[in-house]
């Protein structure tokens, strides 16, 4: 089991940022309580593979199970939120520390 970085009521929010970057949060104003049950390391995984190891790991999860993927590819992070609106999987948030992007998913109940 693992801890993750969860920013609190952050959840499903927008952020704006330049065309070149997908939302990310920084480490600022984070809560460190929430328990990773799952972790899937994708970095240097060019696209589509992050989200593929994304894909395998959750059908091997239970529902409501919490995820976390890290990846250095930065398309995972303009697709990683309309996958998990596609398959029923809840982002909470994506987070990007020295050109790594760490992904928090929850696992829906499809």
């Amino acid at each position: 089991m693992f801890t993750a970085i969860i920013r609190k009521g952050m959840a499903g929010a927008k952020t704006e940022t330049p065309d070149t970057e997908a939302p990310c949060e920084s480490e600022e104003n984070v809560d460190h309580d929430v328990k990773v049950d799952f972790e899937v390391n994708a970095c240097g995984v060019p696209c589509p593979g992050p989200i593929m190891k994304l894909a395998k790991k959750l059908r091997q999860m239970e529902p409501g199970q919490i995820l976390q993927i890290t990846a250095s590819d930065i398309g995972f992070t303009k697709d990683v939120p309309g996958w998990c609106k596609k398959t029923g999987n809840e982002l909470i948030t994506i987070t990007k520390e020295k050109g790594i992007f760490t992904a928090i998913i929850r696992k829906g109940n499809k």
